[in-house]
């Protein structure tokens, strides 16, 4: 079964083709694991451009017009998968940024990123993407604490680090919204 999608070609550049032509790489993996009835052409197309990060495509995709034959809601999980682990490939140069840009835009749309998520991300070795996904998605510190694997020392010392000091943040807002007593106004009085 050949891929049938309606995107624009217009204003694809020569690698938006390529992550399209990609895509039955996809397919042919999904049959062979017998779940390509699970998927639509256009979730088959969203694995292969967030493999390739994409974001090109993945926006086209996320659009009003595609958004009956695209569930992130099943389907965003390993698209974020694909996403962080393109992040560890920095063949050209640091892909921090673009990769964090990615991960909002999915989980925008309804992807559900989890903690099974954060040891793959300490995998790559990307550090900044570690700390978003903690920091600033919520995602649980403690998996990376238990995470041991060669390289990933710098990682694990920052999460200590900002386990501390979020644990001290929580008690000291903890503490400035607290009712203050009957009895210490009384003293300062």
């Amino acid at each position: 079964m050949a891929i049938t999608i309606s995107v624009d070609t217009s204003n694809l550049t020569n690698g938006d083709k390529a992550v399209i032509a990609s895509a039955t790489v996809f397919e042919k993996y999904y049959e062979q694991t017998e779940t390509r009835s699970l998927y639509t052409d256009e979730e088959v197309l969203l694995q292969a451009a967030a493999w390739y990060g994409n974001k090109a495509i993945i926006q086209d995709l996320l659009q009003p017009k595609h958004k009956v034959k695209v569930n992130l809601s099943f389907h965003g999980p390993e698209a974020l998968s694909h996403v962080i682990q393109w992040a560890a490939n920095d063949d050209e140069g640091d892909r921090t940024a673009e990769a964090i840009d990615l991960v909002q835009l999915l989980v925008s749309h309804r992807a559900k990123i989890t903690n099974d998520h954060l040891p793959k991300a300490v995998e790559t070795k990307n550090m900044g993407l570690v700390q978003y996904l903690i920091a600033q998605l919520g995602l649980d510190v403690s998996v990376v604490l238990k995470y041991r694997r060669p390289g990933t020392e710098e990682i694990r010392e920052w999460a200590r680090e900002w386990k501390k000091v979020n644990k001290l943040k929580i008690k000291l807002s903890s503490s400035l919204n607290k009712e203050p007593s009957h009895n210490s106004i009384r003293h300062k009085i």
